[in-house]
């Protein structure tokens, strides 16, 4: 990026927070989990991108955290506090090293679990420019006008199937692989596992497959690397009344299913030798 372009971003964001005002506050920016004295802990790291988070009319970048706290409310009645800590990421390039995702782990020792999740952004498609600005200003207007959101998005639905562009290319799944391999490396104690995009209807059949070949490459390299793969096709199939306005994002519904799922998931996978899971059954 030129200076040019430096000082143009610069003043479009000034101007655009001069509209809009500061940013709002995100309520999932520092929580850490429910893990407190006298429950048994388990330590989760998650690295992804926005699929964590319960989002009710439009995309948001600042709703509150979706799966990850129902999962936590759940682990809590088995007696089961969580540790949790995240880097956003949405492609596999974008999959830190070692050294610079370390100091950023908020946990009180390696993590017992670590859940990948990101790939959907490779299905995006836009018609207009596409970057930080305009993703805020699709979020700022949706938390404005939530009622607008649906009948929005219907509208773009039908444009991008035919004006719409992808906004990204997909390169492979090198890049997870040297991830999953070095977290082992790192971490060799805990369960890495990458948590599948959730499924959906591709809206034109390049995108259909275009969204095979990622699972299926995506499969292929956590079984070469040693990953556990989640995938939430049982509890939500392609329900748009289980997504927010984008038929991606989950809703609060969506959410609750895929935190159950995962809670479930974790007691099967508690570090703790004392575990007993007799109380499941």
């Amino acid at each position: 990026m030129n200076r040019f372009e430096r000082l143009s971003r610069a003043a479009g964001y000034r101007a655009f927070r001069f509209v809009f005002g500061r940013p709002g506050i995100d309520p999932a920016l520092h929580w850490r989990g429910t893990a407190s004295e006298g429950l048994e802990v388990i330590r989760v790291l998650h690295i992804g991108d926005c699929g964590l988070r319960s989002m009710t009319h439009g995309h948001d970048f600042r709703a509150p955290l979706g799966y990850p706290a129902v999962a936590a409310d759940r682990l809590l009645e088995h007696g089961v506090g969580m540790e949790f800590s995240r880097w956003f990421a949405t492609r596999f390039e974008h999959l830190p090293d070692m050294d610079v995702l370390l100091p950023h782990v908020k946990l009180s020792g390696p993590p017992d679990v670590v859940w990948i999740q990101m790939g959907a952004g490779y299905f995006r498609r836009a018609i207009t420019i596409d970057g930080p600005l305009t993703m805020e200003l699709r979020d700022e207007l949706g938390r404005r006008a939530p009622w607008a959101t649906y009948p929005v998005y219907r509208f773009t639905r039908r444009m991008t199937r035919v004006l719409g562009r992808s906004t990204v290319s997909y390169d492979g799944t090198e890049a997870l692989e040297r991830f999953i391999l070095e977290a082992k490396s790192t971490w060799p104690n805990a369960r890495i596992a990458m948590l599948m995009p959730f499924p959906g209807k591709p809206n034109t059949r390049s995108m259909m497959r275009l969204g095979k070949r990622v699972v299926e490459d995506t499969v292929a390299a956590c079984r070469r690397s040693g990953a556990e793969v989640v995938s939430f096709l049982d509890v939500l199939g392609t329900d748009p009344a289980l997504r927010c306005a984008n038929r991606y994002n989950l809703n609060p519904r969506g959410s609750e299913l895929v935190g159950e799922q995962l809670a479930d998931w974790l007691l099967e996978r508690r570090p703790s030798p004392l575990a007993d899971t007799t109380d499941r059954m």
